[in-house]
């Protein structure tokens, strides 16, 4: 998979890692991905960010370069962003932090997206792919999203519950990403 500072474009996959199911299907997008297009045209940050590297400065420059942004979303994403953000609420409030402190990597990877869609001549190919039962927000939480993710729940997203045997065809099984 593309190292630090050899991705010059191709696929980059957003994920939660916090999420542990989430982990094993970002990995076999990834692999899925390589096989087709070359180790050097996938970014996922566990092969292409090296320990020590300042995060910011090797995601935003990837996704700023990248032809097709894939966000895997599992049960439990869009609850993530309600949990991190009151995260950070608590903490501001007994300590300031640094204005720069990214403290949901997916929804600033999710801000650089919407930005660039906005403003590229070339923006990159966004799609969402749904896994392990998961389903995109109801209108109510959906409603409640942040705008960069709200953004990328106006794509169709691709399931891949059935295709990896998580889930059954029958869509009434399918949990939702969050904020039932």
């Amino acid at each position: 998979m593309a190292q630090q500072g050899d991705f010059r474009g191709g696929v980059f996959i957003s994920y939660r890692r916090a999420l542990d199911e989430n982990e094993g299907h970002a990995a076999k997008l990834a692999q899925i991905f390589r096989q087709r297009l070359g180790d050097e045209r996938v970014f996922i940050d566990e092969h292409a960010i090296r320990a020590g590297s300042d995060l910011r400065k090797t995601i935003i420059p990837a996704l700023n370069v990248a032809h097709v942004v894939v966000f895997v979303i599992n049960p439990g994403w869009v609850d993530e962003i309600d949990r991190r953000q009151d995260l950070f609420a608590e903490h501001r409030a007994a300590e300031p932090l640094d204005p720069d402190t990214v403290v949901d990597w997916v929804l600033l990877e999710a801000q650089v997206v919407a930005e660039r869609r906005k403003s590229s001549p070339c923006p990159p190919d966004v799609h969402l792919v749904l896994v392990g039962g998961a389903a995109a927000p109801g209108i109510e939480a959906f409603l409640q999203l942040p705008g960069p993710i709200r953004d990328l729940f106006g794509i169709k997203p691709h399931s891949l519950a059935h295709e990896w045997g998580h889930g059954s065809e029958d869509r009434s099984e399918e949990r939702r990403v969050g904020k039932e």
